[in-house]
């Protein structure tokens, strides 16, 4: 063993031994606290203060003992329970807890604007008694704030002080110089970034305490995990090439992940992800939906794999030949206007040629009924609204690109007759508010049934329980932002069961993301591996249990379909059903030929030469 690799494993052992007496501290002062002996397996009640007054769940009260814990043995960590199992409610038990206990604060949220309004108003519904103010909105405002908070000390007029992420870079002199007793970062991982400038603001702020919470702890690789232990935990996690060589994971980033993954022995691999279990288990309490929310009603995801019209896969076709400049001088009528379209990211462009041509160039005065004809995707969408509406569904539909939400929202007003809600990143918090209220609240008029949302903007700080169906329009390469997405129909309130569609144009780019996507899901699901951070009192060394290759989490089912028609009538009532033996369906089902499995997909043009197209034709769009 060189010299190297002996400081390695020195420096790994001294970690593990530490994550080690951390993790039995903890375990036995949350034994203390149940008045049990400490046993492996043992579940602890946790101690709800008086002042809160919400209902807390059995694994909520799991959440509260772990973060009393945490905060009693002087600790830091992440609360990653997965989107919609009450993060924010376990929160604010916490601080009722502490506050309770004669720990009065300052305490900081630091959260998206999207979810500040909620934080208030959970604070309002569940623990009314604490003073809690929104330091946020003008310039003006603000200093009239900043005088109200001088006049009343925070910590005993003021307890929490809830702002964004954008107020913290705006007036960081004035929140940096307050001494905070927790510093509370909702959806957390947005310091996952290490050149964040966010990150290294809230790491100057003084705090004894620091929470993050977030559904989504690893996005792409584990440089971004280690950030946020970084931030909680800066005297630990204090090398990031460290912790990569430590792991052996340098290539396990991005689409890597296979590859590394693949290549070791089963014994290395238990060892490796074992060791970051243990060094992880202390800081993070991680539970899914499926494992602690029994009572919340099934969802399932079907993949629809849609052919395109003519008009795209002809454009389609150029672009991915480098021609789609000359093509489109070929084929508008004002070459001028070619050059003012921007046509620089290839990628880019065959991502919005696979969702509709008009994203390239909208013409002048297009045509309403074209709308929906010149795309797969729109005349997918079209079947499904028209089975779902029928059956009184209501429906999300979630886009990337906010022209695509106009192009929905003219078909739908202009040629269904919809009147759809809509959130993108220019609507007002107010205007947010207003929308969700109005779409939860019982409504049995069909035309009020669709929701459009742009993902980034509508993934976060809200809640559309109302709705019980998902359509994505299209994949974001980030799988987390998708999943933030549909958690906001799958979530404590839902008493539907759910259905997600996510619509795909077939051989396209669209299928490159989603085999992406699923490469992250596959990190992801073996550094968070399931159920390896429920118990907060287990301490468990290496896992002599074999690490299995991780699949898509999603169990989504592809259905392949051909060119002379989108879907029939008997194959969208099986897509559209809700029963117990269709949710209880293992196996993926298919149309139009044997053997079609997810991100396998073969779909022959209409002359029968499936080489002398690079995707399915609709003939009827011109």
């Amino acid at each position: 063993m060189s010299e190297d690799d002996a400081e390695r494993v020195k420096k790994l052992e001294m970690l593990l031994q530490r994550s080690g007496i951390y993790s039995r501290i903890m375990g036995e002062k949350l034994a203390k606290r149940s008045g049990q002996p400490r046993a492996k397996k043992a579940r602890l009640d946790g101690e709800q203060a008086a002042i809160c007054t919400a209902t807390l769940k059995p694994y909520q009260k799991e959440g509260l003992v772990w973060l009393t814990s945490l905060y009693e043995n002087g600790l830091n960590g992440i609360l990653a329970d997965e989107m919609g199992l009450g993060k924010t409610l376990q929160t604010i038990s916490f601080i009722a807890h502490l506050r309770e206990n004669g720990v009065t604060g300052p305490f900081l949220v630091v959260a998206p604007l999207s979810t500040t309004h909620n934080w208030c108003t959970e604070f309002a519904k569940f623990a009314p008694s604490i003073p809690v103010l929104l330091y946020h909105g003008t310039k003006d405002k603000r200093t009239a704030l900043r005088r109200q908070l001088t006049a009343k000390r925070l910590g005993d007029g003021i307890s929490v002080l809830v702002t964004s992420y954008e107020i913290v870079l705006a007036d960081k002199r004035f929140l940096g110089k307050h001494e905070w007793k927790y510093l509370v970062v909702d959806e957390g991982h947005r310091l996952k970034n290490l050149d964040c400038k966010l990150l290294r603001e809230l790491k100057a702020f003084s705090s004894s305490n620091r929470l993050i919470i977030t559904g989504t702890p690893l996005h792409n690789n584990l440089s971004e995990l280690w950030a946020l232990l970084n931030f909680i935990l800066p005297d630990i996690f204090d090398d990031l090439a460290a912790f990569e060589r430590w792991f052996n994971l340098e290539g396990a980033n991005d689409v890597g992940v296979n590859a590394s993954f693949s290549s070791w022995s089963s014994e290395t691999a238990r060892r490796v992800v074992g060791q970051l279990h243990d060094i992880l288990r202390p800081f993070l309490l991680r539970r899914v939906k499926s494992e602690v929310e029994h009572s919340l009603p099934p969802k399932k995801e079907y993949l629809l794999y849609a052919p395109m019209s003519s008009t795209q896969a002809a454009m389609y076709n150029h672009a991915a030949q480098g021609r789609l400049r000359e093509y489109l001088v070929e084929v508008l009528s004002d070459k001028k206007q070619v050059n003012s379209i921007p046509l620089q990211n290839d990628v880019m462009q065959l991502r919005k040629i696979s969702c509709h041509p008009y994203l390239i160039h909208w013409p002048d005065a297009p045509p309403i009924d074209q709308l929906e004809k010149v795309s797969g995707k729109m005349r997918m969408l079209g079947r499904l609204l028209d089975g779902l509406f029928e059956r009184g569904h209501r429906v999300l539909v979630f886009s990337q690109f906010t022209t695509m939400l106009d192009i929905i929202e003219l078909w739908a007003t202009q040629v269904r007759q919809l009147e759809p809600y809509r959130i993108d990143g220019r609507t007002p918090q107010e205007e947010r508010v207003e929308q969700m209220s109005s779409f939860n609240a019982q409504c049995d008029d069909k035309r009020r049934g669709l929701f459009l949302l742009n993902t980034r903007a509508g993934g976060l700080g809200i809640n559309l329980v109302g709705a019980d169906t998902v359509v994505f329009f299209d994949s974001d390469w980030n799988p987390q932002m998708d999943l933030q997405a549909q958690d906001r129909v799958h979530r404590l309130g839902q008493t539907k069961p759910v259905l997600v569609f996510r619509l795909v144009s077939a051989d396209t780019i669209e299928q490159h993301i989603l085999l992406r996507a699923q490469a992250k899901r596959q990190l992801e699901s073996v550094v968070m591996e399931k159920g390896k951070f429920r118990r907060p009192i287990d301490y468990v060394g290496v896992y002599d249990d074999d690490v299995t290759p991780a699949g898509p989490e999603l169990e989504a089912k592809s259905l392949c379909v051909g060119s002379e028609s989108v879907i029939s009538d008997a194959d969208l009532a099986r897509l559209l059903d809700r029963s117990e033996e269709a949710y209880a369906r293992e196996s993926g089902w298919h149309v139009g030929g044997a053997g079609r499995t997810l991100f396998e997909v073969t779909v022959t043009a209409n002359d029968g030469d499936a080489s002398s197209a690079l995707v399915p034709i609709c003939q009827d769009d011109d």
